[in-house]
C-alpha cells in the first residue's frame, strides 16, 4: 500500500517539478521540446565566475543574446549582440558570425530558459568550433550588478520648457 501511495504522489508532483518558468523565453518559438538534429550535440556551459572573468579580460570573444530583439532592446549584457537564433536561418547566422573558429558565448534571460543551450547546440551543429552557453543569463548578470545596457535603467531626459 505504501508503494502505491508513493507512486501516486510521484505522478501528481512530477508535472509540478518539471513545469519550468522561462519568463521571457518564448515557448512557441524558442523553447520547443520537438526533437531536432542538433539537440544531442554537447556544448560547454559556463557559470557566472567564468563569464565575469572572460568579460573583464582582454580575451576576444563574441557575446550573443539569443532572446527576441524586443527583449534585447530593453536590456542586455553590455557589449552583447542580438541574434534570435530560434528564428534565424543558417545564412543569417553566418552573416552575423562569419568566423567559425571564433569564441562565441550565448545567453538567454535566466537559468531556466533553454534557448541559450539550444542556440549553442545549433551553432556547434552548423560547424562553429568554440561555443559556450552562459547558463545564468541576463537575470544572474543583472542581479550581480554587472555592466548592462538597458532602456529600462536609462532615465528619460528632463523635458524643457518648450516641450511641456
Amino acid at each position: 500500500m505504501r508503494y502505491v501511495f508513493w507512486l501516486i504522489l510521484m505522478f501528481l508532483v512530477t508535472p509540478l517539478a518539471v513545469a519550468e518558468d522561462y519568463s521571457e523565453c518564448d515557448v512557441d518559438v524558442g523553447c520547443s521540446d520537438e526533437p531536432a538534429d542538433y539537440q544531442d550535440v554537447q556544448v560547454k556551459v559556463i557559470g557566472l565566475s567564468e563569464m565575469r572573468q572572460l568579460y573583464e579580460s582582454d580575451t576576444l570573444y563574441t557575446l550573443i543574446d539569443v532572446r527576441p530583439k524586443s527583449s534585447f532592446d530593453q536590456a542586455h549584457i553590455k557589449g552583447a549582440s542580438s541574434l534570435f537564433v530560434a528564428r534565424a536561418r543558417p545564412e543569417e547566422i553566418k552573416a552575423v558570425l562569419p568566423d567559425k573558429e571564433a569564441r562565441i558565448i550565448v545567453y538567454c534571460s535566466n537559468p531556466r530558459c533553454p534557448m541559450s543551450q539550444q542556440a549553442a547546440q545549433m551553432l556547434v551543429f552548423l560547424g562553429y568550433k568554440d561555443v559556450s552557453s552562459y547558463k545564468g543569463g541576463l537575470e544572474e548578470w543583472s542581479m550581480n550588478g554587472l555592466p548592462m545596457d538597458s532602456t529600462l535603467l536609462t532615465p528619460s531626459p528632463p523635458k524643457t520648457d518648450h516641450e511641456t
